[in-house]
């Protein structure tokens, strides 16, 4: 009886500790309870076998316990002894789940459910306080290793009864301000995640399948399940995650433009499930439209305006212009497939102008954007003042500070899915792409019609790029936007051949959720996609810097940035050696040619921390873009079209943007800004070389970039008669106040001079190494006497330079001229090979 005691003891002792250290049988507060009795009934039965043995038999021994007071007294104390041994472990086991503390929610692909502090959506483990009494999670450890199950210490934090802790899974292993937690490791799918004492005891255990993006394994109750991740709330408010298992519902249609008056589509599925569609934007389920028969598609432009008269500016928030009259539409379907056991398809989505709506645009590129309505004009919509603001709003007294609006709002957690679809010009569907859309801009964001960017990404459809093109170049892209400056469009476009990283653009008719939206250009976005296609550096490679933050690339680029913008702002210019140390840092041709447009365009909404960006290659050394130098990068010059109205000495063609400052009105303060008071720019003037190539890139840039040859074509389509007045009046005008304006600011004692190049069949001409724009054969510009110019005879296939002709006589093919006052007339000439002695 005593050694059968004892044993038990001994047994129940060693599994108890096993209670402990079981993660894999017992990982949770009701498996070690089990556990603890399941060890208690182990214990008595070796107990009892172990006294059988030592009787020599279990009848034996049984008939001995009961004929025994001493034995019986044993079995009590044995009794006894297991008891508080289960009640020891039972505490125990309540020790270490820290008085209530658990993991909540585990989110290993975070992708814009939560950012921290410093807007990065990284992954991150939820701790949560189900107990009564607060908890310091001091001593508790977060791991994702087995055999090192302290690998993260949680900080000195207190979380009070019923509060959440986020825990970031990012690496960086740090706390910002007691404020933020940041583990020492990431997650990874298919691991598992402890959270244990200090004792080295279990608290919690989570295993982690292979999930996707902003699903978490979620504690519901006690039980981890799979949904999307609620980080900061309670539980109880996710929505189950379940796969799409079946095959999309099919369309007879393509979407497009079907100029019949009404068209008939068909839905085909698999026998057993039922098709459930809208014509509202929104996500088809179960309680939608159900497809019984093939859907009669007429033009429904004369349904009544759902979108578009939506109150969601703040300017006019009262007097919101509201659209009186139906605008076109088109037929928006969205459908999803469902079986009898809840299996369900991903969503399809298809456009369709029909009968009048279809021939109103042929000829015309057109976007359509097609999201969920409640994610761009509910309560959370991104299109919207938002419930805060307006509760702010509708206040009487509106007392403190505006909360800020929906659509004022940054970042991906303001990014909402949306099925896009581009036609060109032909109406051929170029673009049909699930993507992110967000609302783009800042002062116009504010306006009731708003811009869009848009972003190509795995998430939504497996495809960090776009799949085709929407631009005339063929250039694809990670993400492009939406703007409708014309003044930036048209600028832009001017100066597409001087390589300032300028956006192309598209004109487009914009249609949102089947409703008309606006007119457009679809633009280029300055992403790590457009420098690596554009000009080959790797996003690896890449430094952009906009108005002196950082887009891409490291805080030690953004300090050699600050460091170079230092040196070029004081450095002394005159002398040789630091000129030719800013030579081999920038591109100096370019930055003459960036400062060049902007000033001639008087778009003086401009300064090295306002609409100013610059990239470079990081490593350096290489040919070409991968020299490492910084150059400019053209975006943001609407300022052409609106800021001569708020001056009233000068006209847009008369304005002199070498003395004049822009000045704002009352809605921007007393601030001001003189783009040529840039001031590493006018360090640089110092220098007579860099001074004499900016006069004369000027002058280039006025008789080619800026010249009527330049103006036209498809690009201009969308523009107004009064924008179109506006630049012709502008190009057509300018260069003769621009000639002024450079003497007076540079203090040149030379005239204006004509410069006269002509050329025959069989070549071309270009000036200071700038085509010589010319719908003819002879070209004309403007320019002053005292400066060198540099013409040079460019041959076409099939032809050979026979020599110049006119105020000088030569056969190289590139001439140096001295200008003087009377200016100077050349003619090139070119024989076909073999022509006439000439040529041979």
């Amino acid at each position: 009886t005593a050694f059968a005691f004892l044993g038990g003891v001994y047994v129940y002792a060693k599994l108890a500790k096993l209670i402990i250290a079981a993660e894999t049988l017992f990982p949770d507060r009701g498996s070690k309870l089990i556990g603890s009795y399941l060890y208690l009934v182990t214990a008595v039965i070796v107990g009892f076998l172990l006294g059988a043995a030592e009787s020599g038999g279990l009848e034996r021994y049984a008939k001995a316990l009961l004929s025994s007071r001493y034995s019986k007294g044993a079995a009590a104390v044995l009794l006894a002894a297991n008891v508080l041994f289960l009640a020891a472990g039972v505490a125990s086991v309540y020790t270490a789940r820290g008085e209530g503390l658990r993991i909540s929610e585990v989110c290993p692909h975070n992708f814009n459910l939560a950012a921290d502090i410093e807007g990065n959506f990284s992954d991150y483990v939820e701790l949560y306080n189900a107990g009564e009494s607060p908890v310091n999670l001091a001593g508790y450890f977060l791991s994702d290793d087995k055999e090192d199950l302290q690998k993260f210490k949680l900080p000195d934090m207190t979380l009070a009864a019923g509060e959440y802790a986020l825990v970031w899974a990012d690496g960086l292993a740090r706390a910002a301000d007691n404020t933020e937690i940041h583990a020492n490791f990431r997650l990874s799918d298919g691991e598992t995640l402890w959270l244990t004492d200090q004792r080295g005891r279990s608290v919690d255990a989570v295993e982690l399948g292979t999930l996707p993006d902003n699903v978490s394994v979620t504690n519901l109750g006690g039980v981890y399940v799979e949904a999307y991740g609620t980080p900061g709330v309670s539980n109880e408010t996710c929505r189950l995650y379940r796969a799409a298992t079946l095959k999309t519902p099919e369309f007879d249609l393509e979407s497009g433009f079907y100029t019949a008056d009404s068209i008939t589509l068909t839905v085909t599925a698999p026998l057993g499930v039922t098709v459930y569609y809208t014509t509202d934007g929104s996500i088809p389920n179960t309680d939608s439209l159900e497809y019984t028969q093939p859907l009669v598609l007429t033009d429904v432009s004369g349904r009544a305006n759902r979108y578009v008269n939506v109150k969601n500016t703040v300017a006019n928030y009262d007097n919101h212009a509201v659209k009186e009259d139906p605008v076109d539409k088109a037929t928006v379907i969205r459908a999803i497939a469902v079986d009898q056991n809840g299996a369900f398809s991903e969503v399809v989505t298809a456009t369709y102008f029909v009968g009048e709506a279809a021939r109103k645009y042929q000829g015309y590129a057109v976007l359509s954007i097609v999201s969920d309505p409640d994610g761009l004009f509910g309560e959370q919509g991104i299109c919207v003042t938002g419930a805060a603001y307006d509760e702010w709003y509708n206040n009487t007294d509106r007392s403190g500070e505006a909360p800020v609006t929906n659509f004022d709002q940054h970042g991906k957690m303001w990014e909402r899915e949306a099925a896009v679809q581009y036609w060109d010009q032909n109406g051929t569907l170029v673009l049909d792409q699930l993507c992110g859309i967000r609302v783009q801009g800042n002062s116009y964001r504010g306006q009731a019609t708003k811009r869009f960017s848009f972003y190509a990404r795995e998430h939504y459809n497996g495809n960090d790029l776009f799949e085709a093109s929407v631009f005339p170049s063929g250039q694809m892209s990670h993400s492009f936007y939406t703007r409708s400056d014309v003044a930036d469009m048209i600028a832009q476009d001017l100066i597409k051949d001087r390589e300032l990283a300028m956006q192309e653009g598209v004109a487009v008719i914009c249609f949102l959720d089947g409703e008309f939206y606006c007119e457009t250009f679809i633009r280029e976005r300055h992403d790590s996609t457009y420098f690596a296609e554009h000009y080959g550096v790797a996003e690896d490679d890449l430094v952009v810097i906009t108005s002196g933050e950082l887009d891409e690339g490291t805080e030690e680029d953004l300090m050699e940035y600050q460091e170079f913008l230092a040196f070029a702002t004081h450095a002394d210019m005159t002398d040789p050696e630091n000129y030719a140390e800013f030579e081999a840092r920038m591109d100096v041709q370019n930055f003459i040619d960036f400062m060049a447009a902007n000033l001639y365009t008087n778009n003086l909404d401009v300064a090295t921390n306002q609409n100013f960006k610059v990239w470079r290659s990081r490593s350096g050394g290489g040919e070409g873009y991968q020299d490492g130098r910084w150059r400019m990068a053209s975006y943001d010059m609407d300022a052409i079209s609106w800021a001569y109205h708020v001056r009233t000495d000068s006209t847009l063609a008369e304005c002199d943007p070498f003395r004049y400052t822009l000045k704002y009105d009352e809605k921007y303060g007393a601030d001001t800004r003189k783009l040529v008071n840039i001031a590493f720019f006018q360090n640089l003037l110092n220098n007579e070389t860099f001074k004499t190539r900016f006069i004369t890139t000027y002058l280039d840039m006025m008789n080619t970039n800026f010249s009527m040859d330049s103006y036209g074509g498809a690009v201009y389509a969308a523009y107004n008669d009064a924008q179109s007045s506006v630049w012709t009046t502008l190009l057509e005008t300018r260069h003769s106040y621009a000639v002024e304006h450079l003497r007076y600011a540079f203090d040149l004692e030379g005239q204006a001079c004509r410069v006269v190049l002509e050329r025959t069949e069989g070549g071309a001409v270009s000036i200071n190494g700038t085509h010589a724009y010319s719908a003819g054969t002879v070209w004309t510009g403007t320019y002053i006497s005292g400066l060198e110019i540099t013409v040079t005879a460019q041959t076409a296939e099939g032809w050979v330079f026979a020599g110049w002709e006119g105020d000088l006589v030569s056969r190289e093919n590139t001439l140096a001229v001295d200008l003087t006052e009377q200016g100077v007339t050349l003619k090139a000439v070119f024989v076909p090979i073999g022509g006439d002695g000439n040529g041979n």
